[in-house]
């Protein structure tokens, strides 16, 4: 079995006061042949594309990628079954103008002799690590037949000091391999339970959060990617927490704890209303 360790940063104990624990999780795969693939050199300046998509398959688990240039799809198909290729990646850039880029995909299927897709994709310099999630998605979806996930985005809390030696809590998000950080949100009060709203493009999303920023523990929505002030939700009686996001994008989940008691409740918030969900 291979085990595969995860480190989660904060986790959050709510009692008289709060305290914080590292919570490490092992999650158990089959150890089932990975399929590999044949990653054909292609980059641009610092932003090695092929790089992106070898890491990104090789951390689903799903796949042993290597970047080379020894094979094509005109290689010899004993030669390529020898050497356990499934499958070949090949692309080429082409400079349109300044910022402006063509970029050619191809990907093979060595046992069946046939392309399973082929992709020209325009984009600008600042787009090549988004460019690389989605054909890293498009890749695990023709092979696997199952939709990727690394054209997503990663939020997290971190806690370190700042240069007066003040403790301060950022909210970062990032893109699925944490690489290309932005959009941090600090405070000097603890951030709790980040929850992403559903929404098709950046401008949709949100993300919800616990603070203790008024002294007590409330729940906040913020705009990452909108110039948009952060809300809050208002004063509940007793300690909110856990909020996650309806389907709808127009309602919250969380928890409200209160005379020694737990109960999830749903806010809504186009009217405002509270409704109390469970009984126990």
């Amino acid at each position: 079995m291979k085990l595969i360790k995860l480190l989660i940063i904060t986790i959050i104990v709510f009692s008289s006061s709060f305290s914080y624990a590292v919570l490490e999780i092992s999650v158990v795969k089959k150890d089932e042949k990975p399929i590999k693939i044949a990653i054909n050199k292609f980059k641009l300046f610092d932003e090695d594309i092929a790089s992106i998509i070898k890491d990104n398959l090789n951390r689903s688990g799903n796949f042993y990628a290597i970047i080379t240039d020894k094979f094509t799809s005109k290689s010899d198909a004993n030669y390529l079954k020898n050497n356990n290729i499934e499958a070949i990646l090949s692309g080429s850039i082409e400079k349109e103008s300044e910022n402006i880029y063509q970029l050619f995909i191809s990907l093979y299927d060595v046992y069946n002799k046939e392309a399973l897709f082929n992709k020209s994709i325009k984009l600008h310099t600042s787009g090549f690590r988004k460019a690389a999630h989605q054909l890293s998605d498009d890749i695990y979806e023709s092979l696997l037949g199952t939709k990727g996930f690394f054209n997503t985005l990663l939020t997290y809390i971190l806690i370190k000091n700042n240069e007066k030696g003040e403790k301060e809590y950022i909210l970062n998000v990032a893109d699925s391999d944490a690489n290309n950080v932005k959009s941090s949100l600090r405070l000097k009060s603890a951030i709790l339970s980040p929850a992403w709203s559903p929404g098709e493009s950046y401008e949709d999303k949100k993300i919800s959060y616990v603070s203790f920023e008024n002294g007590r523990s409330e729940v906040f929505i913020w705009h990452p990617y909108v110039r948009r002030k952060i809300e809050k939700l208002p004063n509940f009686e007793g300690i909110a927490s856990s909020p996650s996001w309806h389907p709808n994008g127009k309602e919250l989940l969380l928890t409200l704890s209160k005379n020694g008691n737990s109960d999830i409740y749903s806010y809504n918030l186009i009217n405002k209303k509270l409704t109390r969900i469970t009984y126990d």
